[in-house]
């Protein structure tokens, strides 16, 4: 069996007292969450093609401390075709750079320690920022590169990066979307929080948990170390859970849903899934005895792995109430983050004060003040408070709703830079009252000693993904 689940509960029969002690929303229905893991399988003998496109546009010259975005992304593809040539797996490589022109710099190329060094040279001395923006461009070469090279036992993907705005060739974002290559597996890569965070959105809405945003030059590495991950190690390509009980909570439109399905699961990864149930129902079942499964579960492996199709039995549920507690604090900054990330002005910034002081109280008395958890719900609620009013709100917010609802190990951390070396906060309208300028300043001073958490998540980071990210981040000694 590759794939296991288990639930926990906050109880499974709740007395009256646990009732009250919920919140609003709980006592008509009780919170569980589904775990799915998947174990460890080897995927090394995976025939791979990945095309990445990368943006040379004169924007990319922009950095800060000495560090263009073009050299830090010099610097990553290296570091990728390293990690390639030290591993065992199967990867050819092309390598798409475009501004208004488009060039292929390798095309099928099996980086080896014969050809690391020239491949090294011919990315610093040709890839240079310059001229326009031409997306549609890009698709086209990457669309024929894909018929040119497509075969029935090779896996192919499709990294895409950007740091901007299409300003040449085709700009509509919908006539973008049609232009898309059709590959199965493609990931889209903001640069910046000058690039178009709808648009990105827009190519990866087929694409599950395939849009990042990059908000520090250290960042860029774990970034593109986690994609791959996901690409070389991806042992599910779909895990269906279904119920006429139980209802999933579905992250990405806001809904409660009784069928759930989950694409691309990688090696020894985990997903936790909200789950809730009426208090009547759970009561009745237990009136009437009811012992069958009420949750289906059905996987399919990627075919490049394997053809297995099976369901798997749910382990016994577990009655864990502060583990699950977590998870409703977390229900909670999802449905804000959504709400946020799609209309930051249609909401006040007191919403998110509420929850902040409220979750602050929680942490006291449960004592989870270095609770890692607790830490990124944190980060979370203080990003959005921090961004909700200002021009780059969707891309911080969005971000943040993507990374914890699609449980990511790299997370945007860095609030105080706007393309890489200024402030990113815009000025306040100038026919704002005084007294509302005084009180929001005030209101920003109260959490000028919040520290965001810098590492990478620890919760949702394995062994496999760990070892991928450090090298492709690793300083450049090719």
């Amino acid at each position: 069996m590759v794939l296991n689940a288990h639930i926990t509960s906050l109880n499974i029969i709740p007395t009256l007292q646990d009732k009250d002690s919920l919140g609003t929303n709980e006592r008509t229905d009780n919170f569980k969450v589904l775990n799915l893991h998947t174990d460890e399988f080897d995927t090394t003998n995976v025939k791979h093609h990945i095309i990445i496109t990368c943006d040379r546009s004169g924007s990319m010259e922009n950095g800060s401390s000495g560090e263009t975005k073009i050299n830090q992304t010099k610097h990553t593809i290296i570091n990728i075709f390293r990690w390639a040539m030290e591993n065992n797996y199967d990867i050819h490589f092309t390598l798409v750079i475009f501004d208004n022109v488009v060039d292929i710099l390798f095309e099928d190329v099996v980086v080896t320690r014969d050809n690391i060094v020239d491949l090294t040279s011919i990315i610093n001395v040709d890839v240079f920022a310059r001229n326009s923006t031409d997306i549609g461009a890009s698709f086209n070469t990457v669309r024929k590169i894909k018929e040119k090279y497509s075969a029935e036992d090779v896996k192919m993907s499709h990294i895409f990066m950007t740091d901007g705005v299409p300003t040449s060739g085709v700009v509509n974002r919908d006539d973008l979307v049609k232009l898309l290559p059709d590959i199965e597996t493609q990931y889209f890569i903001g640069f910046g929080v000058d690039h178009d965070p709808v648009l990105l959105s827009k190519f990866a809405e087929k694409f599950t948990n395939s849009y990042y945003f990059v908000d520090c030059m250290e960042n860029t590495g774990n970034i593109y170390g986690e994609i791959l991950h996901n690409i070389v190690n991806n042992l599910l390509s779909s895990v269906e859970i279904e119920s006429s009980i139980y209802q999933m909570y579905d992250s990405v439109n806001d809904t409660w849903v009784n069928k759930l399905c989950i694409k691309n699961i990688s090696v020894d990864s985990q997903k936790n899934i909200h789950l809730k149930c009426s208090w009547e129902d759970i009561y009745n079942l237990h009136e009437k005895n009811r012992t069958e499964q009420l949750l289906s579960i059905s996987y399919k492996m990627n075919k490049f792995v394997g053809n297995n199709t099976d369901s798997i039995v749910v382990d016994s549920e577990i009655n864990s109430y502060n583990y699950v507690y977590k998870f409703l604090w977390k229900q909670k900054v999802l449905e804000l983050l959504y709400k946020f990330k799609h209309s930051p002005l249609k909401y006040s910034r007191d919403e998110i004060k509420t929850l902040i002081d409220d979750m602050r109280v929680y942490i006291e008395e449960k004592n989870l003040g270095t609770d890692e958890f607790m830490k990124v719900l944190q980060d979370d609620l203080y990003i959005a408070y921090k961004t909700c009013h200002k021009a780059e709100a969707k891309i911080f917010i969005s971000s943040r709703h993507e990374s914890s609802s699609n449980e990511r190990a790299v997370m945007v951390k860095n609030i105080n830079t706007r393309s890489m070396s200024q402030p990113i906060f815009i000025t306040r309208s100038f026919n704002q009252p005084a007294e509302m300028k005084d009180e929001e300043d005030e209101e920003d001073d109260e959490f000028d000693d919040y520290e965001i958490l810098q590492d990478m998540n620890s919760l949702n980071l394995n062994r496999q993904q760990t070892r991928i990210s450090r090298t492709v981040s690793a300083p450049n000694n090719i």
